[in-house]
């Protein structure tokens, strides 16, 4: 109600008209027009990560200028493939506003599940699908904990990435159950090198060393997975090749310019 002497004209101060539209809780309207390119752009909620990604990558590569080379590239894509296949799974449960911390230690039991399968003489592509299973019988006793017992999911994955994890160990021995012949070979290569170099006074290569590559298809995974079953089978199939390739070292000496 008005005071006394006053008429009353219905209308807000000017003071509170200003606060309310710069309440936060309002919408905003954004400096530039949705209907445009850049505006629709600038409306993405993924916007700021991928502006974020290619400013590191473009520093990185400021100071180390190889890791823009289109090989290195596509080898850290590769590298980091599985993390993207992991990270679509998660943005299912983040939309329901739920989290799992077990999902790295799913991952480790799956693809050990999956190895161990392999080796024992299943066909690799049944073993992969074997994986594959595997990983959804374990989420999905995670959904069932949460349902039935009603745990907070944040709980109950603490709880199984213990639980998934040291099942891994122990399933595996803590040990590789099926090592990269190529990893191998780069590691067996430079091992002898440097021991020669500290032992027999060789001088190092200029440059780096070109240890092959692997090309793992249907038809050599059983052999390659036999080459990695035991120290003997690794020395019987590796030594004759790395006496070869010490032999002529220098043709796989490739200049630091190509390093990729």
């Amino acid at each position: 109600m008005a005071s006394a002497g006053t008429t009353s004209t219905g209308t807000v101060p000017f003071s509170e008209t200003s606060a309310l539209s710069h309440d936060p809780r309002r919408p905003q309207h954004s400096p530039v027009p949705s209907n445009t390119i850049a505006g629709r752009i600038f409306r993405v909620d993924e916007f700021g990560v991928i502006v974020a990604l290619v400013a590191l990558v473009l520093v990185v590569g400021a100071f180390h200028p190889t890791f823009l080379h289109w090989a290195q590239l596509v080898d850290v894509v590769e590298q980091a493939a599985f993390v993207g296949i992991l990270a679509c799974g998660m943005t299912y449960l983040l939309a329901m506003r739920e989290l799992d911390l077990s999902v790295g230690s799913v991952y480790a039991l799956s693809i050990v599940g999956a190895a161990t399968l392999i080796q024992g003489g299943m066909n690799p592509w049944l073993g992969a699908v074997a994986g594959v299973v595997l990983g959804c019988l374990l989420g999905t006793v995670n959904g069932i904990v949460c349902e039935a017992i009603k745990i907070p999911s944040i709980i109950t994955t603490l709880g199984t990435l213990s639980l998934y994890r040291g099942l891994a160990l122990a399933v595996s021995d803590g040990k590789n159950v099926a090592e990269s012949p190529e990893h191998f070979m780069k590691g067996a290569v430079a091992i002898r090198l440097l021991a020669e170099a500290a032992t027999e006074d060789k001088p190092l290569p200029e440059g780096w060393v070109d240890s092959g590559a692997l090309l793992v298809t249907k038809d050599n995974v059983a052999e390659i997975i036999a080459r990695s079953e035991s120290d003997k089978a690794k020395d019987a199939w590796f030594g004759p090749r790395l006496d070869e390739f010490f032999g002529d070292l220098d043709s796989h000496v490739r200049p630091l310019e190509e390093a990729s």
